[in-house]
């Protein structure tokens, strides 16, 4: 009897071991045959060269960036070829500097304040364009377009005139010390007191 007892506890303590081996892993779920791998995607783009470039890759440049307008899409190149030059800077840099003159005649000490304020500004853009003349343009703003702007300043029309003629030997100056790949010297470029506005529908006189 007592056998008997054993051998059926026994037989009940397999099963609950069964049932809670199964409840175990029901619940942690068990791992499937893996399938076979699916196809493969297409390839991603190239990533843009390292600093010595990737065997193999796809080399990256700026100007091949196409930069979206109102009008023709254009190259990073394209918008840096057509910054002005210090050629075009001078045509403003010359109005502004006429502008300023018969301004001071009129003693409209304002307005030759602005257009001196103008000239600095246009140079900037010279500075950044044509980086190799920026030292030069910042000599000659601290050394001649500084004494001019304190004389208008200073409404003192004596101390105006000589900044101005010193101004027009500092720009006579630039130009026979400069040179480029086609020209040794600009020494063909002279500046010289203005004799008549290049706008005269203007009242220098202002309102």
């Amino acid at each position: 009897m007592r056998t008997r007892v054993i051998l059926i506890l026994s037989m009940v303590g397999a099963i609950m071991l069964l049932l809670v081996l199964a409840a175990c892993q029901g619940a942690t779920g068990t791992q499937g045959q893996q399938g076979p791998p699916g196809p493969q995607g297409p390839a991603g783009p190239a990533g843009p060269a390292g600093a010595a470039g990737t065997a193999g890759g796809t080399a990256f440049s700026p100007t091949d960036t196409q930069i979206k307008t109102n009008h023709t899409p254009l190259t990073l190149a394209q918008i840096a070829n057509i910054q002005p030059g210090l050629g075009t800077v001078m045509i403003e840099y010359t109005i502004r500097f006429d502008n300023a003159w018969f301004a001071a005649q009129k003693a409209n000490w304002d307005m030759v304040h602005y257009q001196i304020l103008e000239m600095t500004e246009i140079q900037e853009v010279a500075e950044t364009t044509r980086t190799n003349r920026a030292p030069m343009l910042k000599s000659f703003e601290d050394g001649f377009l500084t004494p001019l702007d304190k004389a208008a300043q200073a409404k003192d029309m004596a101390a105006f005139t000589t900044a101005y003629d010193n101004a027009i030997q500092g720009c006579n100056g630039c130009h026979a010390a400069s040179s480029s790949g086609d020209f040794k010297t600009y020494k063909f470029v002279k500046i010289t007191r203005p004799t008549a506005p290049v706008f005269p529908n203007v009242d220098w006189a202002g309102q």
